[in-house]
């Protein structure tokens, strides 16, 4: 079998919208005008004049360390922040990557543009997907606490890059809560941000009242506070500092299941949160072992909130993926005969095994269509296995039917649509090299 099932790269399920929804018209205010463009950010300010050193150089320059960090922890090349199409008709928008920086002249006017925009307080945290981010000037620069913000949002931006649905919320905002301190622009005590969180975990953790991490897996954005989004921060600067590739690997998994999805979005969502949960659960050593971790990484954060020591956590390896899987090979089928010019072709069929990895029960059908070395394929498609119910697990034998053929045929796929029960639907296509 020629395909992979590890982890796929995060460039290659980078930069999806849902369709047929358009690039995001910016928010931009009323007199504000473009005056340069830095990756693939737009600037904006209200007065061109004031576009010069040291706000120009110093914001160029942050926007591209910005880019810098967050490319390479998401493992999205340059091409993926202009343009990208999902492997799938749901998720799919070739203007993914634009964005839109507006410069306000103080924070009271950035905080009226995000009231009007309905951003403001904790409407944002793990927010739907927007392209447009504010900051504002402090005496004619930016101030550490904007930048802390133009860090949590940018990162914001790159997870829906990679994750359309921006789901799960902990995910998404523990990662935006991280950068806009775990980074080097920002000196955290030059901002009240950092000493306000560890204050709160603190009297939280006194009062008994911190979400346990359990728990927040679960949290969907719209009940997503800030208490949620503070142990999310814990437990995402946990995970980075002892083990980011893990982290990085979550977020392919994930990536990869949303990026095989066909229908039902709402289901899709529902599986991003529990395969989530699984995941995190799973490589922490579960439940009670990821509740120790977390504890003993807040009071290591409490000792030293820029510089926690490592402890002795264990953190496993991904067991593979829930994607469907087929052992087999293509055989000598039936011979069929073109009806339209009578050329009669070798029969092939695929023989083997499909085998249902989600760790739900769900259903399951199997078609087949073949595939040319120019990357052209059979227009219909035999099916092979109706829609059958089906076990975690449960392996399903397929030998029955020949295959369409196009001309130079070298390639036999075997397509396995997938739904697991109160969830979405995918269609994974798996590639078998002919006799």
């Amino acid at each position: 079998m020629l395909r992979s099932l590890a982890l796929l790269p995060l460039l290659a399920l980078a930069a999806r919208a849902q369709a047929p929804v358009a690039e995001a018209k910016p928010d931009i205010p009323e007199g504000w005008i473009a005056v340069d463009r830095v990756e693939t950010v737009t600037i904006y300010l209200r007065d061109r004049k004031a576009w010069v050193p040291p706000l120009r150089t110093d914001l160029k320059a942050g926007l591209k360390e910005l880019y810098e960090v967050l490319q390479k922890q998401f493992g999205l090349g340059g091409e993926a922040l202009v343009a990208g199409v999902g492997r799938t008709g749901l998720f799919k928008n070739t203007k993914r990557g634009a964005m839109h920086l507006v410069v306000f002249d103080d924070k009271a006017h950035h905080d009226a543009w995000a009231a009007k925009a309905g951003i403001d307080g904790e409407k944002h945290y793990a927010a739907e997907f927007r392209n447009t981010i504010g900051v504002w000037l402090d005496a004619g620069k930016i101030s550490p606490e904007g930048w802390s913000g133009l860090w949590h949002d940018f990162t914001h931006q790159f997870f829906h890059l990679v994750l359309f649905t921006g789901a799960p919320a902990w995910l998404n905002e523990g990662l935006a809560e991280y950068f806009a301190y775990g980074n080097k622009r920002v000196k955290v005590a030059e901002t009240k941000g950092f000493g306000e969180r560890l204050e709160r975990l603190k009297a939280a953790r006194d009062a008994k009242t911190l979400p346990a991490p359990r728990d927040l897996l679960r949290v969907r954005k719209e009940s997503f506070k800030r208490a949620h989004a503070d142990a999310a921060w814990v437990l995402v600067h946990m995970m980075i500092t002892h083990s980011n590739l893990t982290l990085n690997n979550i977020v392919a998994a994930l990536a990869q299941l949303e990026g095989d999805a066909v229908d039902k979005l709402p289901g899709v969502i529902n599986d991003l949160y529990r395969y989530g949960d699984l995941l995190v659960t799973g490589v922490l050593g579960g439940a009670d072992k990821m509740q120790a971790g977390w504890d003993k990484h807040l009071e290591n954060l409490f000792e030293n909130p820029e510089h926690p020591k490592k402890q002795g956590l264990s953190i496993g390896e991904i067991n593979g993926t829930i994607l469907p899987d087929a052992n087999g090979r293509m055989d000598k089928g039936i011979p069929l005969t073109d009806p339209a010019s009578g050329v009669r072709y070798e029969g092939v069929r695929f023989v083997g095994l499909v085998h249902y990895r989600a760790p739900w029960d769900g259903r399951i059908r199997v078609t087949g269509a073949s595939e040319d070395r120019h990357k052209d394929r059979s227009v219909n498609e035999v099916t092979l296995l109706e829609w059958t119910e089906v076990k975690s697990g449960r392996k399903i034998r397929v030998d029955n039917e020949t295959f369409p053929t196009v001309g130079g045929a070298a390639w036999g796929l075997v397509i396995v649509t997938w739904e697991p029960s109160e969830g979405g639907s995918y269609r994974t296509t798996l590639k078998f090299r002919y006799p």
